[in-house]
């Protein structure tokens, strides 16, 4: 529990530094009507919406001292039975703001800007479930969590603006993500849930040292080509499942990976094991039609199953150490699958 508590204290000190900073380098704009914060509104249905609701004293406007006291906002909300919103331009003024809730399938915005609300803390789970116009979205700099699908199925989401502050991830959080190619993962990440880049269209990605495990199915069925994980200790089953990789190395750090890891990776001709690794899962390379290269650079043999190379492609070279080779020739079913057994270097 203290130590807990010692990590959410330097968090916290963290974000109050940075909004600080943030604050004062980036102030908001001036508004065109300073007692109105709807004059800068481009959406009608939106503005209708902040009067209706946060127009305390029925003056049609909602001025800045209004929008101080609202802390919560309703993205499900419609105002005008099926009308929905094309712009969110003006919630910048909601400086208060710390939970932005809801369905956002009502939504038709291209483009959202929050990084002016530094009160917001997490995108809830599914919060923007499901939304189709979505094309890009900034984030602040106090957010701490983007939820469980929380743009699960967003296929217009093509840029994602991460803060340096982010700490986790969710399940399934960008799946389905079709136009979102390439997204950069801040330092503070240390944890990425299951799922949370399937089928998305990510070639690279580069993993902070924080993230010690990849979870099962992260990258499954992806466009992912190219990864860099220096702190990964495991990896979930078919965390990349369907991937486009060529040729992966998997770093030294890590030491156990999970069933059909690499399951159905088409184009994967060349992997390399590193030499702490001590166990694999069942059907690691199923339908892998392209492996010709194993290299395995463990001393030991890392314990197997029985289908662990099941489904594999015949004829694999496997190279391992010079002084383990007899010890992988001798093994019940590393020699089974392995016919050609031959020393790293040659």
């Amino acid at each position: 529990m203290k130590k807990v508590f010692l990590y959410l204290l330097a968090a916290a000190t963290l974000l109050s530094g940075c909004e600080k900073e943030e604050i004062d380098r980036d102030p908001l704009p001036e508004l065109p009507d300073p007692t109105d914060i709807c004059s800068v509104m481009e959406d009608d249905v939106f503005k209708a919406l902040c009067i209706e609701r946060f127009d305390t004293d029925r003056n049609g406007k909602v001025s800045p001292e209004e929008a101080a006291q609202v802390t919560r906002f309703d993205l499900s909300a419609r105002p005008y039975g099926g009308d929905k919103i094309t712009s969110l331009k003006g919630i910048e003024y909601f400086t208060e703001l710390t939970d932005l809730y809801g369905s956002a399938l009502n939504l038709q915005v291209r483009t959202l800007d929050l990084h002016y609300n530094r009160k917001l803390r997490q995108i809830p789970d599914r919060t923007f479930l499901l939304n189709t116009t979505l094309e890009r979205i900034i984030l602040p700099v106090s957010l701490l969590r983007i939820g469980d699908s929380a743009f699960t199925a967003c296929t217009a989401l093509e840029q994602v603006a991460l803060p340096s502050t982010l700490l986790q991830i969710g399940k399934s959080a960008f799946e389905g993500c079709s136009a979102l190619k390439q997204i950069v993962l801040p330092r503070s990440v240390s944890q990425i849930g299951e799922y949370a880049f399937y089928r998305s269209a990510v070639t690279k990605i580069v993993l902070p040292r924080t993230i010690e495990r990849i979870e099962v199915g992260t990258f499954a069925a992806s466009a992912l080509e190219q990864i860099e994980m220096p702190g990964v200790t495991s990896i979930g089953s078919k965390a990349f499942a369907g991937c486009k990789f060529r040729e992966i190395e998997l770093p030294k750090s890590v030491k156990e990976v999970g069933f059909q890891v690499f399951s159905s990776c088409r184009n994967l001709e060349k992997v390399t094991l590193p030499e702490h690794l001590t166990a694999l899962g069942s059907q690691f390379f199923t339908d892998c039609t392209a492996l010709r290269t194993l290299v395995c650079r463990a001393a030991t043999p890392p314990i197997c199953i029985d289908d662990t190379f099941q489904l594999m492609p015949e004829g694999i070279r496997l190279y391992v150490p010079r002084k383990s080779l007899r010890q992988y020739a001798d093994h019940e079913v590393w020699n089974r699958y392995f016919t050609e057994i031959l020393p790293i270097g040659q």
